[in-house]
């Protein structure tokens, strides 16, 4: 089976709920999917970076229990990993602070043995800050040579807004680099003030299939031949805050085990996205019942039953 590579951050969620502590956890968008995937019964490696404090450790420690391969993990001696405060509203989504350590310097990633038809996931903030972007891309484009199958998750957050007029043409760049391209409509209305997919497809090009998010409203799928909406599973919230992480994994863990490569995403039919769809809204309806950021141990081990 494929090995997936999962590109980006790691930081330490501490969340919030009616101005109390809930839960301190392993946090960043890739980490949580790289969890969901590797409980799941893939193979992952996350390429990342920390400080060289005990948070850092903590989380290396968790990610090896959890199956996550650690060896591309870049240490920041002296540096603090960094924080993301999530504050819970009364629907149970996150508004976010961040607490990141200016003495953190370039990431050096050693680049992975990325073969053909394995598959690369990256994205969110640490693939176009000027501090790491041009270690990921450099991954990234290693990886699209070699054949990868290369998903991009935009996840772009509001306390980053106003640097967006100096970061669209990374983000934009970083599209072009993808086969598939995952958002949520949050994020186009912070990119370009609109949820829409026709929007979407000017501004990425004829390349990627679109994947469009809209909390608990269809999937919008976007592809050369065709374009449908598909729904998702209603449930009760605890936490959204790994929802979209959970999509990724539960999205990339039905494309490994169909054996789907790049070339086939783009002609693939309605009915395989909508089963795509329907395992990976299955992933994040699990996430949204509890504070972890990630699917339980119970639910992988049920996942290729279920499915």
């Amino acid at each position: 089976m494929s090995i997936v590579y999962t590109v980006g951050e790691t930081v330490l969620d501490i969340i919030f709920k009616d101005k109390k502590l809930k839960d301190a956890v392993a946090g960043g968008s890739v980490l949580n999917a790289s969890v969901s995937m590797s409980r799941a019964g893939l193979d992952v490696s996350l390429l990342s970076d920390t400080g060289s404090d005990r948070t850092a450790g903590i989380i290396r420690c968790f990610l090896r229990e959890n199956g996550v391969g650690c060896d591309y993990i870049s240490v920041q001696e002296g540096a603090n990993t960094p924080l993301a405060l999530a504050f819970l509203d009364s629907n149970n989504d996150a508004a976010y602070e961040f607490r990141r350590d200016g003495s953190a310097g370039r990431p050096r990633f050693s680049m992975p043995p990325i073969k053909k038809n394995d598959i690369v996931l990256f994205g969110s903030y640490y693939s176009i800050a000027s501090r790491t972007r041009s270690a990921v891309g450099e991954i990234v484009r290693g990886a699209a040579g070699h054949g990868a199958t290369v998903i991009y998750d935009i996840n772009f957050r509001r306390p980053h807004a106003g640097e967006l007029p100096g970061l669209l043409t990374f983000i934009r760049e970083n599209t072009r680099l993808a086969h598939i391209v995952r958002c949520s409509c949050e994020d186009l209305m912070t990119l370009f003030n609109e949820c829409s997919i026709d929007t979407l497809r000017e501004f990425t090009g004829d390349s990627p299939v679109l994947v469009i998010t809209d909390a608990g409203r269809p999937v919008m799928v976007d592809s050369p031949v065709f374009r449908a909406s598909f729904p998702v599973r209603h449930v009760k919230t605890v936490s959204t805050i790994g929802a979209g992480d959970s999509f990724n994994a539960g999205m990339i863990f039905q494309v490994a085990r169909a054996g789907l490569r790049a070339a086939d995403l783009r002609v693939l039919g309605e009915n395989e996205w909508k089963k795509i769809t329907e395992v990976a809204t299955a992933f994040a309806a699990e996430v949204c019942g509890s504070y972890n950021n990630y699917i339980s141990p119970e639910f992988a081990k049920r996942a290729e039953q279920i499915f």
